[in-house]
């Protein structure tokens, strides 16, 4: 079972009030959870309907993962995967428990938390230069909530951005 290989992410199904759905796989393998139960989908090539099960829940810790990895692309899976953990509700028992293992994910905090990992490195090229204070300066003022320098989202570069920046200056990762 691809589940319980180290590098595989196991997860759980759950329901809307966060219970382990009946279709949900269990056990010690579990890594995490996330909604498994009633999501629409696609049936066949012209069809959409209500499906439950793990098929269900696995592409919304996927997703997570991809819109971290496009924030944050010098992370390796294992940090990656640390982060998910890190940003996870525990809905069941505090800390891991064998119906969604670590919690249920977070999208919004994993992603928060992977732009923090890499908070400065602006251009992606796993260090913190003059090239990312440059494009910094560039962005400055408002620029809305997809803006990537603006690292304390609050909608605007400026000088606490700026703190963060020069605080992770000539780090990598």
């Amino acid at each position: 079972m691809p589940a319980r290989w180290p590098e595989v992410i196991a997860v759980a199904s759950l329901n809307s009030i966060d219970s382990s759905a009946p279709s949900s796989a269990v056990g010690p393998q579990l890594d995490f959870a996330a909604p498994g139960v009633a999501i629409y989908s696609c049936v066949g090539a012209a069809q959409l309907d209500f499906k439950s099960g793990t098929s269900m829940a696995a592409p919304h810790v996927a997703g997570t993962i991809a819109l971290m990895r496009g924030i944050a692309p010098g992370l390796a899976p294992a940090q990656l995967e640390a982060l998910v953990r890190q940003s996870c509700v525990d809905v069941m028992t505090d800390g891991f428990d064998n119906w969604s293992g670590w919690g249920r994910i977070d999208a919004g905090a994993a992603v928060r938390l992977a732009r923090a990992a890499v908070a400065g490195d602006l251009t992606g090229d796993g260090r913190v230069d003059g090239a990312d204070l440059g494009t910094m300066l560039g962005a400055g003022g408002t620029c809305g909530y997809d803006c990537l320098a603006d690292f304390d989202d609050n909608g605007t570069v400026g000088g606490s951005d700026l703190g963060v920046l020069l605080g992770a200056w000539g780090t990598g990762y």
